[in-house]
């Protein structure tokens, strides 16, 4: 019995996945159709297009963050010269 529905339910994925991926490549086509006659391109011909020079942009920042490191200080030593403990006069205005 368990092995029934084993070969049920795998098979019952393997249809959707083979629906799925018909949808997709209709739809895909369907928009390579439009482009021909609209001159337009797809919207996933642009997401495509736009996350590519993204990832470029990106890759020129790391680029640049990877070679400079060395040369950025995060913080520096200074000896601080005595100095005396009481509070400014604010009655003055001294400080």
């Amino acid at each position: 019995m368990k092995l029934i529905f084993r070969i049920l339910f795998f098979s019952l994925g393997i249809l959707f996945l083979v629906v799925l991926l018909l949808v997709i490549l209709v739809l895909f086509l369907i928009s390579l159709v439009s482009w021909v006659f609209t001159g337009r391109k797809p919207n996933s011909v642009m997401v495509i297009t736009t996350y590519n020079e993204w990832r470029k942009k990106m890759n020129v920042w790391s680029k640049f963050s990877q070679n400079n490191d060395s040369i950025i200080i995060d913080a520096e030593i200074k000896n601080i010269e005595s100095h005396k403990k009481e509070l400014p006069n604010f009655k003055n205005k001294d400080y």
